[in-house]
């Protein structure tokens, strides 16, 4: 209860729930599809339903779950909970999480001529390799308008109806749902293939792992709201954070936390443990080597993970020292 309080009062945790983005939302996901593992051990129907719940709501909400993303947490329950299922059960729960993890690339394939659930991927991985920007786009989003500026004779190949084809919603804000986009993303495919550059990529990788594990985004020297400022610096050093040249910074916190995590996984063999911590992997390795410039702000969908981790590996430390003293009283 105290590690979830202080996960509740974080600086990063008030900021998240105040504004109208999908951190939350990506949390709530992250977490379910690690306590579906947790819950291999207490009850098998409730993983099991948990689980796919996870993945599809995952795949459907965050562009960074893709397809692959599923696959491999299936294999990673299915060696968990081996044994523990009805092949109908199986079956049937395989047949549902198909549907609803293909249906979306499908459509897109039919209707818009590209595989995938977003056609922002590219565009997306484009950036996290460093295509120089006169060449890629110098704006973080690429508007449609944009798009037209820089290709006058660009045309939608797919398009069916306004919502495809205006630049603008009607709030006037972009239409970043444009078809535009998608015949952009293809121009950007050919220049991934025929400009990439492996140092150039490990250079922004290097950086961006470093904005990964930074003080979460718009905090730390933060200005938008003073109240929380000095909260918020005193909050970075608890979690041992070390400032570096250019001022980045580095949390070493997480570090000690997975560190912690691997030695309770070795002393008591719960699915938990590293579900927990391929899910935080996986969500580094994804942001690192694409799209890491929104890094220190997308950390917070598995920040949740490292509190239930902390929590969990204390929780198998005092298990064991309990014992030690218990065999030690005649």
């Amino acid at each position: 209860m105290t590690i979830s309080l202080i996960y509740l009062i974080a600086p990063y945790t008030i900021f998240n729930n105040s504004v109208p983005f999908y951190q939350c939302l990506s949390a709530l996901g992250y977490g379910l599809l690690a306590y579906s593992f947790f819950l291999i051990k207490k009850g098998a129907r409730q993983a099991i339903c948990v689980f796919a719940f996870s993945v599809m709501y995952m795949s459907l909400l965050r562009t960074s779950f893709s397809l692959l993303h599923a696959i491999f947490f299936c294999l990673l329950f299915y060696y968990y909970s081996r044994g523990k299922y009805e092949t109908k059960i199986l079956a049937k729960t395989c047949l549902l999480m198909a549907l609803v993890l293909l249906i979306v690339p499908v459509k897109n394939f039919i209707l818009y001529d590209f595989w995938g659930s977003t056609s922002w991927a590219p565009l997306n991985l484009a950036r996290g390799v460093g295509l120089p920007q006169d060449q890629f786009n110098s704006f973080f989003f690429v508007a449609p308008q944009h798009i037209k500026d820089e290709f006058p004779d660009l045309r939608c190949k797919h398009s069916y109806g306004y919502q495809d084809t205006a630049l603008k919603k009607g709030s006037g804000d972009h239409n970043f749902n444009s078809c535009y986009e998608i015949e952009y993303a293809k121009i950007v495919k050919e220049k991934l293939k025929n400009e990439y550059s492996l140092e150039r990529h490990w250079t922004n990788i290097t950086e961006f792992a470093l904005e990964y594990f930074s003080s979460p985004e718009g905090f730390y020297n933060d200005s938008r709201d003073p109240r929380l400022a000095k909260y918020a610096y005193w909050t970075s050093r608890a979690q041992l954070t070390v400032l570096l040249p250019q001022g980045r910074e580095l949390r070493l916190l997480p570090f000690l936390c997975l560190a912690l995590a691997l030695v309770a996984w070795f002393l008591q063999r719960d699915a938990f443990f590293p579900a927990a911590i391929s899910i935080i992997c996986i969500h580094f390795l994804t942001h690192t080597l694409t799209d890491g410039y929104e890094a220190r702000r997308f950390v917070f969908d598995i920040e949740c993970l490292f509190y239930a981790l902390f929590g969990a590996t204390m929780g198998v430390f005092w298990l064991r020292v309990k014992r030690l003293f218990s065999s030690a009283l005649p």
